[in-house]
C-alpha cells in the first residue's frame, strides 16, 4: 500500500495580490480563514466612498463586501474587481511581505507590523504598523506613488478584514472561509500539457500544497467529502476555477506572452473531460472554465504542519 499524500508547503498571503509568507505549521479554526490570509487589501480608490471603508483606519465591514448573493454558490461574492490584484497589477507579485506571526489568529491584534520588501533584492521598501492611522497612511502613500499600481486611477485605500479574508472565494466571517489546496502532481501534469514542464505551483497561490497523490487530478474525487491534515478536518466543496492571475510568473511578475501557456485559458482545452463536484453538482469542468485545485472549509479546527499526512475520510 502506497503512503498517503503529505503537506509539503503551507502558505498565507497577508496582502491580496502580493507574495506569500511560508509557514512550517499553523493552527486553523472552524469557519475561520487561513491565518492572516488576505487580511489586507488595497481597495481601488473609486470605491473608497461607498460607505463601507471606515475613515481614518484600515477597518472594513468585510461582511458587506464578502457576503454571497443569493444567485451564487456559498462563498462566491462579487467584489473581486473592487481591489488591486495581480490580474490588474501584475507587479504586485514583486513585493515580498513580512509580518509578525505571533498573533496570527488574533482578530484584534493591535500590533500589525508589516514590512514590504523588493522580492528581487530583498531590500526593505516599507515598514508600517497597520494598527495605527499613521501606519495605514504610510502604506497608502507608498502604493499611491506613480507606477506602483499602474491600473490605479485614484489613490488606493488599505482595508482590513479582521477575522475574515479578501480571498476571491469564501472570505466572509463565520460564513464560508476557505482553505485553498493544490496537488503537486496535478501541477506537474498541467505544466507538461501546457508545454511548460517547470510550471511553478506558486502561480496557483495555494494555502496548502500536497505532495504524493498517486495520480494527477486524483484530488478532484475529494470534492463532497472530508479530509484530515494533522488534527484539522476539512470539508471539500469544489474545485478551484482559475483566473488570469495564473498568467503571472511569480518569480518575475511578468505576464505570459503565449496564450498556450496561460493556465486560465488552456487547461480546459488540454483536459476537456475532467469532471468534479461543485457543491454536490457533478460537472464537466471544461464547460465552465479551467480548474486546478480545491476549496475546502475547516469543520474541526486543530494544528497542521509541513510533513503531516493528508487522509481522505
Amino acid at each position: 500500500m502506497s503512503p498517503p499524500p503529505r503537506v509539503s508547503h503551507l502558505q498565507t498571503y497577508p496582502v491580496k495580490g502580493m507574495r506569500a509568507v511560508s509557514l512550517c505549521q499553523t493552527h486553523l479554526r472552524a469557519l475561520k480563514a487561513f491565518p492572516l490570509d488576505r487580511k489586507w487589501a488595497l481597495l481601488r480608490g473609486e470605491y473608497a466612498g461607498d460607505g463601507l471603508a471606515t475613515s481614518g483606519s484600515a477597518s472594513l465591514l468585510a461582511v458587506s463586501y464578502l457576503s454571497t448573493p443569493t444567485s451564487k454558490d456559498m462563498g462566491h461574492h462579487s467584489s473581486k474587481t473592487k481591489f488591486h490584484q495581480m490580474i490588474t497589477d501584475p507587479g504586485m507579485a514583486s513585493y515580498h511581505v513580512a509580518v509578525s506571526l505571533d498573533n496570527d489568529n488574533d482578530d484584534d491584534n493591535d500590533n500589525d507590523i508589516i514590512t514590504i520588501k523588493d522580492a528581487q533584492n530583498n531590500s526593505v521598501l516599507l515598514t508600517a504598523n497597520l494598527s495605527t492611522d499613521d501606519g495605514v497612511k504610510e502604506f497608502e502613500d507608498f502604493f499611491a506613488e506613480k507606477g506602483r499600481l499602474p491600473s490605479a486611477t485614484h489613490r488606493p485605500r488599505l482595508v482590513a478584514a479582521h477575522g475574515a479574508s479578501f480571498a476571491n472565494v469564501g472570505g466572509a466571517p463565520d460564513e464560508h472561509a476557505v482553505v485553498h489546496i493544490v496537488a503537486a502532481s496535478t501541477v506537474k501534469a498541467a505544466g507538461e500539457a501546457l508545454g511548460d514542464p517547470e510550471l511553478d505551483w506558486r502561480r496557483f497561490r495555494p494555502n496548502v500544497l500536497v505532495d504524493g497523490t498517486a495520480e494527477p487530478w486524483e484530488e478532484l474525487a475529494w470534492c463532497g467529502g472530508r479530509i484530515r491534515m494533522g488534527s484539522v478536518t476539512l470539508e471539500v466543496d469544489e474545485p478551484t476555477i482559475r483566473c488570469p492571475a495564473t498568467r503571472v510568473d511569480p518569480s518575475t511578475a511578468v505576464v505570459d506572452a503565449s496564450k498556450e501557456r496561460m493556465p486560465d485559458i488552456s487547461l480546459k482545452r488540454r483536459f476537456p473531460d475532467l469532471e468534479g463536484d461543485i457543491f454536490g453538482r457533478r460537472t464537466q469542468l471544461s464547460k465552465k472554465g479551467s480548474y486546478l485545485g480545491l476549496y475546502a472549509r475547516v469543520v474541526e479546527g486543530g494544528d497542521v504542519a509541513v510533513g503531516d499526512d493528508v487522509v481522505v475520510l
